[in-house]
């Protein structure tokens, strides 16, 4: 059954709604530099496929995700577009003030893009404060280190370096060529920085000043399998993630 709700007819989302199906997931992504062989849209790709897959799992429906995120940190390199931190949330406030007038009685909250994840645990208390009442519930998912580990567990199991801080490396890069290979340039698909680097400094200095082709990782020996292997590990943690916030 389709969740797309954008692709859904009003007349449909509430046929939906009347069923029983009162959960939707809004997603954040980002449109951002993925080094020279991801397009920019990378963690908006991820979005629409780990949106539409955890959406399936949970009984939901998946709005139109937010195609652009908190990116300041890639803004050194050409295609990247940013939101301010106050913004994202202003926006993820009126996707869940939307979605609650229109009938729905739970909103799930996650990001594709680690940029988001910060923003998003911060601005929890506020969403949480201006949108719930009874019969009306907002759920953030902010765990990043529990998301990342999905991407882990794929590159580990088939052998692939991992990196602490993944970014255009053998995860990303599998997870477009399952989605989208038409878009992926494994050609010019090499190495970033493969070192370790703190969040913090990454998000302070910019990532151009850390690695110059964009890419934390080595994105060679991606696969569409362990792409698909991905995506099914993030959507177990992201359910594991809604459990404990039940």
């Amino acid at each position: 059954m389709n969740v797309r709700m954008w692709e859904l007819s009003t007349v449909e989302v509430a046929e939906r709604i009347a069923a029983g199906c009162t959960t939707a997931v809004v997603v954040a992504g980002s449109t951002e530099q993925h080094g020279p062989h991801l397009p920019t849209f990378t963690d908006s790709y991820q979005a629409h496929a780990i949106g539409e897959r955890f959406a399936e799992r949970i009984g939901a429906l998946l709005a139109a995700p937010i195609p652009v995120g908190c990116a300041d940190h890639h803004l050194a390199f050409p295609g990247t577009i940013s939101l301010p931190e106050p913004v994202l949330i202003d926006i993820v406030e009126a996707y869940a003030a939307s979605l609650f007038l229109g009938g729905f009685t739970r909103v799930v909250v996650f990001s594709t893009h680690g940029g988001n994840f910060g923003p998003l645990e911060r601005g929890t208390d506020r969403l949480r404060e201006r949108l719930e009442s009874p019969g009306r519930r907002v759920v953030v998912l902010s765990d990043l280190n529990a998301y990342v580990a999905g991407y882990t567990a794929a590159l580990t199991q088939a052998g692939l370096p991992i990196s602490a801080l993944p970014h255009a490396e053998a995860a990303e890069t599998s997870i477009i060529l399952a989605v989208h290979p038409e878009l992926v340039k494994m050609e010019l698909a090499e190495p970033g920085f493969t070192g370790e680097v703190p969040l913090e400094k990454l998000v302070s200095d910019g990532l151009a000043a850390v690695t110059p082709n964009g890419v934390l990782g080595d994105p060679r020996g991606a696969t569409a399998e362990i792409g698909e292997e991905c995506l099914a590990n993030v959507v177990d943690a992201l359910e594991d993630m809604l459990r404990a916030a039940e």
